[in-house]
């Protein structure tokens, strides 16, 4: 993963951006987070989508 590859650029004194290195260290949660949020809208939209389907077959009858 890209934390392990900054840890060995800072074991080999390689200069890195301190921005950077917060950057790869937040990656992880920043992307659980993400996937938490996918989830949440998945489910939204799962759970309203048979009112959309109603309607729009509904629709298109007329």
């Amino acid at each position: 993963p890209i934390e392990e590859s900054y840890a060995i650029l800072q074991l080999r004194d390689i200069n890195i951006p301190r921005e950077d290195i917060e950057r790869a260290d937040s990656l992880r949660y920043r992307w659980e987070k993400l996937q938490m949020r996918c989830t949440e809208v998945t489910s939204k939209l799962l759970e309203i989508q048979p009112q959309y389907r109603s309607d729009l077959l509904e629709n298109v009858k007329l």
